[in-house]
């Protein structure tokens, strides 16, 4: 056989499709086998491997269970005219607000653009 052949097998290896597998198994438990040893060599490494998620999943849930919620109470803002809005908010053609909507259906929305119009100089634009 010529060294630059494609599909070569080395000497020994079976070619056949279960001999492979045979082949993975074997290089699997040689591999398993190997790091068992190196894990034995290294048992303070391997304990603290072990030890150290489960320390740290300790801490956390240490914190979590005896941290209490803050209770903040409610923020009540001042009201802020806004007839008295800076001059740049306002369009030098129009004096008045403006408010563009699209209706819909909902009552709610309905309801909110009629106390907007109620409570400010709207001017409204939309369907109606």
């Amino acid at each position: 056989m010529p060294d630059s052949c494609p599909v070569c097998f080395p000497a020994g290896a079976d070619p056949s499709p279960s001999g492979g597998k045979v082949t993975m198994v074997r290089n699997l438990k040689l591999l398993l086998w190997k790091n068992f040893i190196l894990k034995k060599r290294k048992t303070l490494i391997t304990v603290l491997e072990i030890l150290m998620p489960l320390l740290f999943s300790m801490i956390v849930m240490y914190l979590r269970l005896n941290s209490l919620p803050k209770k903040i109470p409610p923020v009540n803002y001042l009201a802020i005219n806004v007839s008295l809005l800076p001059d740049f908010l306002y369009f030098p053609t129009h004096a008045r607000y403006q408010l563009v909507y699209v209706s819909s259906e909902s009552e709610t929305l309905k309801a909110i653009t009629e106390a907007v119009g109620k409570s400010f100089d709207v001017e409204f634009e939309g369907e109606t």
